[in-house]
């Protein structure tokens, strides 16, 4: 081989360029130097290869570890987590034990001290609620009561305290009740009858909340057709010569009766007798005719509300300012029926205006005038005591006002009390039956304080033109009658009543129904965790 040929067998690496090799030795020489490379080389793979290894390794021993301990702490976070959720589940229910401490002393103050009597309470109240204890107490301060319960929680770990005050309050609901002096007859009583009887021509509404007995010869007719309504709250009772309205001119609006119908003795012209229980709506039995019937018991009107207390405040009835003889309205300034038995029509003359208690002008005015018989009224009048007064009176009233009596107005004799436009009397005689509220209306208020039998007890020859409005029974026998409503809770009545009604209550009548209702309140803004 010569030098050329030696040539072409070239081979080269990574460390050496291009070598010629001459001859078989060279050739040789050149092989065992490869291999000897070779074997560096894959050393040198195998060297780098176990180096890596390790680092793997130690990656991974990083890698789990960091894992460990973060699995450690999820595992550490929620189970400080579920121990603190525990303990605030039972923080919550020792405040709802608390809470419900709470409402359950409010209970026991309400119930077992409704009236506000007690002046304190020393005793602590202990009760298992919601697998929890609670104990409560009251203490009183002034007018208030404060309440302070402890909770403890079902696991008996977590306890709460909590505090609030109450007050005992009053409630008052105040409604409309004039609608009472539209009716001839209001009788609020809840028992027994009211007593209707003798000869009484009766053109107004009737409202009774008790039984309705009629006896004699009653004829209640209105004026035209529909005018006029009969409530009866019990049993409608009538003997003899009775009927209610005619038909077909003079119907009643409606003829409400609860209890029925009991009816003995004749009709009107042309109806046939009756005995016992009867239909109501069967005219010709009944004897009351209406467009309308029924049997459904009405709470639709209401007696008005006396506040004795409040209407005596109203005035200086113990000062009265009387340019003409005096009267005796009250003594010392009390409330305490202090003025005895007054007389409103003695032999001389007075006229007296009340000072408003508040200042600014006058509450009310009384005056008679004896030569002329002439009571005037206006606003409101209060005496505290009874009015009472015997014999012979002749009188007739001007103005528009109302007369409270803190007692029983208990006349006797021979007595007219005409309303406008009557300018005269004569003691014993009836008064013209013309007498017209829209030109004056007195109305008389028995308080009867002392709860006698009758309020009003009117007996004799007698005609009074008034609203009567009493506190009990009002009781009219003889030959006597009022002729104006009669609003009370009894009523016993003779003679002829309920011809006149007032348009409207008269001036300073009492008109409204007031419901007071007592309770317990929360003080705001009183209640209050302690721990």
């Amino acid at each position: 081989m010569n030098r050329r040929q030696a040539t072409a067998c070239v081979a080269s690496d990574s460390g050496t360029s291009h070598r010629q090799i001459g001859s078989a030795a060279n050739l040789m020489t050149w092989s065992r130097k490869l291999e000897t490379r070779t074997r560096r080389l894959l050393a040198h793979g195998r060297s780098r290869a176990s180096r890596e290894s390790g680092q793997s390794l130690v990656v991974a021993l990083v890698v789990t570890g960091a894992l460990t301990i973060s699995v450690a702490a999820i595992i550490t976070y929620m189970t400080s987590n579920e121990s603190a959720f525990g303990r605030d589940r039972q923080a919550d229910r020792a405040l709802n034990i608390a809470e419900a401490g709470l409402n359950n002393g409010l209970s026991v103050l309400a119930n077992v001290n409704p009236n506000n009597s007690l002046g304190s309470w020393s005793t602590p109240y202990t009760a298992s609620v919601d697998g929890g204890q609670v104990q409560y107490s009251l203490a009183k301060s002034g007018s208030t009561w404060t309440i302070t319960a402890t909770g403890t929680s079902p696991n008996g770990k977590v306890t709460r305290q909590l505090q609030e005050s109450v007050n005992y309050t009053a409630s008052t609901t105040t409604v409309d009740a004039s609608a009472v002096y539209g009716d001839g007859i209001f009788v609020n009583g809840t028992s027994g009858c009211t007593n209707v009887t003798s000869n009484a021509t009766v053109k107004a509404n009737i409202w009774v909340n008790n039984s309705l007995c009629l006896t004699g010869n009653i004829n209640l007719v209105p004026a035209t057709s529909n005018a006029y309504s009969l409530y009866v709250g019990g049993q409608y009772s009538a003997t003899g010569n009775i009927w209610i309205g005619t038909s077909p001119s003079a119907l009643l609006s409606s003829a409400d009766i609860v209890g029925g119908c009991n009816v003995v003795g004749n009709g009107p012209p042309g109806s046939s007798g009756s005995s016992g229980s009867v239909v109501c709506s069967t005219s010709a039995k009944s004897h009351i005719y209406a467009s309308s019937y029924s049997s459904s018991p009405s709470s639709g009107q209401v007696k008005p509300t006396v506040d004795a207390a409040a209407t005596y405040a109203l005035g200086k009835w113990n000062t009265p300012n009387c340019t003409t003889g005096s009267f005796t309205f009250d003594t010392n300034g009390t409330k305490d029926r202090s003025a005895g038995s007054r007389n409103l029509f003695p032999s001389s003359s007075y006229n007296c205006t009340i000072p408003n208690a508040s200042g600014g002008g006058n509450i009310g005015s009384l005056a008679w005038n004896n030569a002329t018989g002439t009571l005037t009224v206006s606003g409101t009048v209060f005496i505290d005591g009874d009015v009472n007064f015997v014999g012979n009176v002749a009188a007739h009233y001007t103005g528009n006002g109302t007369i409270y009596v803190n007692g029983v107005v208990n006349p006797t004799g021979n007595i007219s009390i005409c309303g406008p436009p009557n300018t005269t009397a004569t003691a014993g005689s009836k008064c013209s039956k013309t007498w017209d509220p829209t030109q004056g209306q007195l109305a008389i208020v028995a308080l009867n304080p002392t709860s006698q039998t009758n309020a009003f007890n009117i007996t004799g020859n007698q005609e009074w033109d008034i609203v009567a409005f009493a506190v009990g029974t009002v009781n009219v026998t003889g030959n006597a009658g009022i002729t104006g409503p009669v609003i009370a809770d009894g009523a016993n009545l003779t003679g002829n009543f309920g011809i006149s009604i007032p348009a409207s209550a008269p001036s300073g009548s009492p008109s409204t129904t007031t419901t007071t209702v007592y309770g317990w309140k929360v003080v705001p803004g009183s209640w209050k965790e302690l721990k």
